[in-house]
Formats: structure tokens, C-alpha cells, sequence
């Protein structure tokens, strides 16, 4: 996300296999019923990590994380819609 702008983005229907991109995207997550909560943890890989680790990701915001990769099953889809958006124009 190096310009900070999304160019490119998605949302997120299956995590069975995890998710990954070619390039640094960026995640928005949408709880689909009211929450008091602030944040979520997702399991994911940023660029300069060695493994995917539990990030604190906020709701109803894009992180500002450069993530690489989603782990399997990181997070509920059923309770939570999961966009992803890069700066990067080529899908």
C-alpha cells in the first residue's frame, strides 16, 4: 500500500485454504452484527514476518498492515464480511 490509495480490491468468501496475494493488501473487516468490540485478531503474515502470527486488526477500518498472506479459518466469514484492497492496480 505504498501510495495509500486502494486500487485494487475484493471481498473475501472463503478462508478454507487461507488467502494470499502477489503483493501487500490491506483488510477491512465488517462485523455482521452490532459489537461493542474495537478490534479483531487474524491470523496472517505482514511483509517483513517469518510466520503468520494473531494481528490486531480494527472493525469498520482498513488496517494499516501490509499483510501477505490469511492463514486457513483466520477468522469467521459467517460473522464477519472480510475485504481486502491494495495499492497495487494488477489483480
Amino acid at each position: 500500500m505504498q501510495d495509500l490509495r486502494v486500487l485494487s480490491h475484493g471481498k473475501i468468501t472463503d478462508l478454507s485454504n487461507g488467502f494470499k496475494r502477489e503483493f501487500s493488501f490491506s483488510v477491512y473487516v465488517r462485523p455482521k452484527e452490532d459489537t461493542l468490540a474495537n478490534d479483531v485478531l487474524l491470523n496472517c503474515r505482514c511483509t517483513c514476518d517469518d510466520e503468520v502470527s494473531a494481528l490486531p486488526v480494527p472493525l469498520y477500518n482498513w488496517t494499516p498492515a501490509a499483510i501477505m498472506e490469511i492463514a486457513p479459518d483466520a477468522i469467521s466469514l459467517e460473522d464477519y464480511d472480510v475485504f481486502w484492497g491494495a495499492g497495487n492496480p494488477k489483480i
